[in-house]
C-alpha cells in the first residue's frame, strides 16, 4: 500500500481522546436496560470478526490494495466477484468477504439510492464481512456514506479506513451487525447505528476530525457500544 495516501498524525487537530464521550456520542431512544448480545448468531459473528480481522484499527502499510468501483449489492444474488467478493459462501460460518479494495467516490457517482455510497448493501439475508478496505472521497454531500447497510443483517465491518463522506458508516434495519476496529476521519457523522439494528456491537473504532457527531445511536436495544475512541468532534 502507498502510505502517502494516508494523512500523517500531524494533520489531525491535537485533542485528547474521549472514550464513549457523551459530547461526541449521541444515544437516542436506546434501551439501556441490558447490554447482553441476545442471539447465538451474533456470538458466532463476533468469533468470526476476531478470527478474520486484525486487532488494530489501521491497515498495515505493507498491505496491498487494488482499485475498485463503488459497490452496490441490492440482494443476495449481488454477492459476486464483480462486486468485490473475494471469498465465502454467505453462510454464518463462511460469510462472503469483501476485502482488499481501494474505493474512491471521486466523481460522486450515483450507484443506488441514496447516492454516493462507496459500499452499499441492502435487502440481503446472507452473512458477509467487509474488511481491510480504504474508502475515500473529496466530496461529502448529505446522505452519502462510506459504507451503508440497509436491511442487511449478519454483517461485519472491520478494519476499514474511511474518509471524506457525510457518514463514515451508516447501518439501519440490520440486526446482529458488528462494527469493529475501523478508522474514520474527516466526515460529518462518524458512525450511525439506527432503528432495527438491535443485537449489534460497535467497539474499538477510532473516530476523529468529525464535524457534527462522532457516533449516533438511535432506536436500538440489546446492543453493546464500548471501547470507541472519539475525538476532535465539531466545527
Amino acid at each position: 500500500m502507498d502510505s502517502s495516501r494516508y494523512p500523517s498524525e500531524s494533520t489531525y487537530r491535537k485533542c485528547s481522546y474521549e472514550k464513549n464521550s457523551s459530547t461526541s456520542i449521541i444515544l437516542a431512544s436506546v434501551n439501556t436496560k441490558t447490554k447482553k448480545l441476545g442471539t447465538l448468531s451474533l456470538t458466532l459473528l463476533i468469533v468470526l470478526a476476531l478470527t478474520l480481522s486484525p486487532t488494530s484499527p489501521r491497515l498495515t502499510k505493507a498491505q496491498s490494495l487494488s482499485p475498485h468501483d463503488p459497490i452496490y449489492i441490492s440482494n443476495d444474488a449481488g454477492f459476486t466477484p464483480a462486486n468485490g467478493v473475494v471469498n465465502g459462501s454467505g453462510t454464518l460460518m463462511d460469510p462472503y468477504v469483501i476485502a482488499g479494495w481501494d474505493i474512491s467516490n471521486v466523481n460522486n457517482a450515483t450507484i443506488g439510492p441514496p447516492p454516493g455510497s462507496a459500499i452499499h448493501i441492502a435487502n440481503t439475508h446472507a452473512s458477509f464481512i467487509i474488511r481491510d478496505n480504504y474508502i475515500h472521497s473529496p466530496y461529502s454531500p448529505a446522505q452519502t456514506s462510506g459504507i451503508l447497510l440497509e436491511n442487511a443483517p449478519h454483517g461485519i465491518i472491520a478494519n476499514v479506513q474511511i474518509t471524506g463522506s457525510y457518514y463514515g458508516i451508516s447501518v439501519s434495519t440490520s440486526p446482529s451487525s458488528i462494527i469493529e476496529n475501523n478508522n474514520i476521519w474527516n466526515t460529518t457523522f462518524g458512525i450511525s447505528l439506527a432503528s432495527g439494528s438491535s443485537y449489534s456491537l460497535a467497539s474499538n473504532n477510532l473516530v476523529r476530525n468529525i464535524t457534527q457527531t462522532g457516533m449516533f445511536i438511535s432506536g436500538i436495544d440489546r446492543s453493546t457500544i464500548s471501547g470507541n475512541n472519539v475525538t476532535c468532534v465539531g466545527p
